[in-house]
């Protein structure tokens, strides 16, 4: 029995659940439904959940709040979507008095977590877009986890408020629950207490939870849109439009629905439309929100289809250890003459014909060739190196606007090079500024958690390292554009080279090595500026370079332009050829003119002060 008397009341062992259709000819069509949304919800949460964990691209303070909605979301769904399809295959639609309170609770969690959680990523698009150069130094990883812990623990006490009340209330007149879950309100109309301290209750803490997450979401897109209707350039506001699209939808259905649900008057809305609404913010929701943020979201796009080429890869692994493979798991036979992939950060780009690589081999390219294969990291020489660059940033805010260049050039201001002058010692004291300072906080924790590279002690990696650096059937170089690398077959390297230097309108072929008569002329030229005092003694001796190295010619593919023969851009390296030093010192006469133009940024350092 459902009833049990009691001196007072009759105890309620279990509830009954409606649901929102009583016609038996539908329940399996429901069921296959709603079985349909249940597992597109957990799919594509956890696809969400496994590609932001798996991908260093994705390391970042708004794809950390998005895996916590998908977390909260997934079990949003485990709590309603189980039984909700179970009642729809049984007559006896009931849950137990524990169980519905659990589930209750659970509910309330999360619901509360969430409305919580969607206000904190209004916030971070709020600082992402209208205070961009200080988003790292706001939205730090110690601020993230404690938005999303605080998040949590307002759920969590709003949830032990609210079930705590209800469960005060005795149930005599029934025990039928016109809704598919046990929620608030249905257990409230059926109490045969009186409610009206649990009604108040519900409303003032629900507002507590709902009102200010939704002024901070207001206020934060107000703020965003004056900033965004700022940028003159429409590519610009499109897309600083875009990134907030996917979090304005998901935001307008779950508060439209939970607004509806909780804080409508009863005499406005019906137990059938209630129902509706809580399900569409508990199921529909739920199973929308990965939909809405992959649709537009490239990097998440990116990221999934990486996972699954990176599982693709490893069954191919386990089929055929010594298929050749590239770095995201796709064939790369003798038949294929040209093969080009790439990943988010690692780009590596293959135009083979025919070579084989060995296992290690295998295993240092579908690493990127991205990584530093480090045995031991040096904290304190990094430490060093980040208080070298604090204090080029404390110099150069010291310094700024006490320039008087606008007045003029002069002999005082002209900028010496490296080789001639005499190093600073000069430090402005720390603390002048908070932003650089905060920089370097975080700067510093992040070195304290750097941890030994797991292909650190692989000793695998370091033979493939050196059968790649000895391989003479291949060539590696840097990609033209995009930051990638380039595997070349050394013959195609040396064709597109040889099409470059036959190009006798730009090259001319000698028959000799000029250099030492080069030499001789540039010694003639400075003796003659230190005979005219154009030169002194010390910069006579640093322009000479007493063993020139002759330049060095090599081409950067522009795979680009053309992935089956890409053509090559043509470098020069003249480190510490015969000519370097003086082009170097020519240049300390130019460089003070740059920073008169009135568009110069000079480097990252002025984006951060």
């Amino acid at each position: 029995m459902a009833l049990t008397t009691s001196s007072n009341y009759t105890l309620v062992t279990d509830f009954i659940l409606t649901g929102f259709s009583s016609r038996p000819d539908l329940q399996e069509t429901f069921f296959l439904l709603f079985l349909s949304v249940y597992l597109i919800t957990l799919l594509g949460n956890l696809l969400i959940i496994f590609a932001i964990c798996h991908n260093d691209s994705l390391k970042t303070p708004m794809y950390y709040f998005l895996c916590n909605l998908s977390i909260i979301d997934l079990c949003l769904s485990c709590d309603i979507a189980p039984k909700m399809l179970l009642n729809f295959l049984s007559e006896q639609k009931k849950i137990s008095y524990v169980g519905c309170f659990v589930q209750l609770f659970f509910f309330c969690i999360l619901g509360s977590t969430e409305c919580i959680l969607f206000a904190v990523m209004a916030y971070d698009r709020f600082v992402a877009i209208c205070n961009p150069l200080n988003y790292f130094l706001v939205m730090q990883k110690k601020t993230c986890i404690g938005l999303v812990c605080g998040a949590y623990t307002a759920g969590v006490l709003h949830s032990l408020i609210e079930t705590s009340c209800t469960l005060q209330l005795s149930f005599c007149a029934s025990n039928v629950l016109h809704h598919f879950a046990c929620d608030f309100p249905p257990l409230l109309s059926i109490s045969c207490t009186d409610t009206t301290i649990n009604e108040f209750v519900l409303l003032i803490f629900s507002s507590f939870i709902t009102i200010p997450s939704i002024v901070v979401i207001i206020m934060s897109y107000v703020s965003i849109i004056v900033s965004i209707m700022s940028i003159k350039s429409v590519t610009g506001r499109q897309k600083a439009f875009s990134t907030c699209a996917s979090h304005i939808t998901a935001v307008s259905l779950y508060y439209g629905t939970t607004l509806y649900v909780y804080l409508s008057p009863k005499s406005q809305s019906t137990v059938e439309n209630r129902s509706v609404a809580t399900l569409f913010y508990t199921v529909v929701i739920p199973m929308l929100n990965p939909i809405i943020y992959s649709l537009r979201n490239k990097d998440i796009d990116k990221a999934v289809k990486i996972m699954f080429q990176k599982l693709h890869r490893a069954f191919d692994q386990v089929s055929q250890k010594n298929r050749q493979v590239d770095l995201i798991g796709m064939p790369v036979g003798p038949s294929k003459n040209n093969y080009i992939c790439h990943d988010l950060f690692h780009n590596l780009y293959e135009v083979l014909d025919g070579v084989e690589f060995s296992e290690p081999e295998l295993e240092v390219l579908q690493q990127g060739l991205k990584f530093a294969p480090e045995k031991n990291i040096d904290k304190f020489e990094i430490f060093i190196d980040v208080e070298k660059y604090i204090r080029k940033l404390n110099i150069k805010k010291y310094f700024a606007g006490k320039s008087t260049m606008n007045e003029g050039i002069n002999e005082d201001l002209i900028y010496q090079h490296s080789g001639l002058k005499n190093n600073s010692t000069f430090n402005p004291k720390k603390g002048m500024n908070h932003q650089i300072e905060a920089f370097r906080t975080m700067v510093q924790e992040d070195v304290r958690e750097l941890k030994v590279s797991q292909h650190a002690s692989n000793n695998k990696i370091w033979e493939g390292i050196k059968l790649l650096e000895a391989n003479k059937q291949i060539v590696i170089r840097p990609a033209d554009k995009g930051g990638g690398l380039v595997i070349l077959k050394k013959e195609m390297y040396y064709s597109e080279m040889e099409r470059l230097l036959g190009d006798t309108s730009t090259y001319q072929l000698l028959y000799g090595n000029p250099t030492m008569k080069l030499k001789d002329l540039l010694s003639e030229w400075i003796e003659e500026g230190v005979a005219r005092k154009i030169l002194n003694q010390k910069e006579a001796a640093y322009l000479i370079i007493h063993a020139p190295k002759v330049p060095v010619m090599y081409i950067l593919p522009k795979v680009h332009k053309d992935r089956e023969h890409p053509p090559g851009r043509p470098i020069i390296s003249g480190i510490e050829s015969l000519f370097s030093r003086l082009g170097e010192y020519l240049d300390s006469f130019f460089k003070p003119l740059v920073p008169l133009s009135p568009s110069y940024l000079k480097d990252s350092k002025d984006l951060i002060i």
